[in-house]
């Protein structure tokens, strides 16, 4: 078999070998395709390292790291609401290059880590759609619940019901009843003696001086707790204490105990303590204040 020479114009010749050297030189560095590895963002005492704003290191502000983020990543969007100078502390970022698609992810990654390098104040990141983010100022929440102060007139509580006067008055009257009584029954009982009165009305003026006697009795009751010693009113007031704050360590058990301060004089109790603590102090002294002793 014959071979007949290819004859072909200098240019196609030429057009050829530079489309085979190329294609040689792809398929040698696929580095080139490749993206490069992450960048670094090291943060120390205050600035970001490698970065200069005017000549002098860049701070590491939350409005420069966004600014970068920014630049890093264009197609997120990092907005901030008041906390633009908050400075975040040392830490080393590795920002990658990736995908579109992973975009939304990387830096609501990065923006955490941002959030957990920061003392205070504390900052909080809101997502508002695919790679849209806002920074603002987190709300500061105590461990302990916020103390709060009520006042409570304990004069029913220690004095019981009715006024000192009222209560003198009925007793005299009770008293004055008690004696009337009395004579009407010796009356009677002579009466009787003499057979001239049935037995029944005797009984029934005995059982009202009972009762009447028993009437006194309350009376003296109630006026003698209008005049408790220091030591009573105390002892009463420790009660009411002891009451409250155990039952608070069983419905919040570690929570701080309320403060207590009577004043004497005034029958006021000044509470200072958490809503639960206020609260359950209220129920203790309405339940007190509806019992008879």
């Amino acid at each position: 078999m014959k071979i007949f020479p290819l004859h072909l114009p200098l240019a196609a010749v030429v057009a050829a070998a530079l489309f085979f050297t190329a294609g040689r030189a792809e398929e040698k560095s696929p580095a080139a395709s490749e993206p490069s590895g992450p960048t670094q963002l090291v943060i120390a005492h205050g600035v970001i390292q490698g970065r200069t704003t005017d000549g002098r290191p860049t701070r590491a502000t939350l409005r420069n790291l966004a600014d970068e983020l920014m630049r890093l990543y264009p197609t997120a969007v990092i907005n901030i609401a008041g906390v633009d100078d908050v400075v975040v502390g040392d830490v080393i970022l590795h920002v990658p290059h990736v995908g579109f698609d992973r975009v939304d992810g990387t830096v609501h990654a990065i923006l955490d880590t941002l959030v957990e390098a920061t003392d205070e104040p504390k900052f909080a990141v809101k997502r508002f759609g695919e790679r849209t983010y806002v920074l603002s100022r987190t709300r500061v929440t105590s461990a302990a619940p916020a103390r709060n102060i009520e006042v409570f007139n304990l004069k029913l509580y220690l004095e019981g019901p009715g006024e000192t006067a009222e209560l003198e008055l009925q007793r005299r009257e009770a008293e004055t009843h008690l004696d009337d009584l009395g004579k009407n029954l010796k009356k009677t009982t002579a009466r009787f003696a003499a057979g001239l009165q049935p037995t029944d009305e005797s009984d029934q003026i005995q059982s009202e001086i009972e009762l009447q006697k028993n009437r006194i009795d309350l009376l003296k009751q109630k006026l003698e707790r209008k005049h408790l010693s220091k030591e009573m009113v105390s002892a009463r007031i420790d009660a009411l204490v002891q009451v409250a704050r155990s039952t608070l360590e069983k419905l919040n058990p570690g929570e701080k105990p309320p403060e207590f301060e009577y004043h004497a004089g005034t029958y006021l109790l000044i509470v200072i303590g958490s809503d639960t603590a206020i609260d359950v102090t209220r129920k203790v002294v309405n339940a007190l204040q509806q019992s008879p002793n």
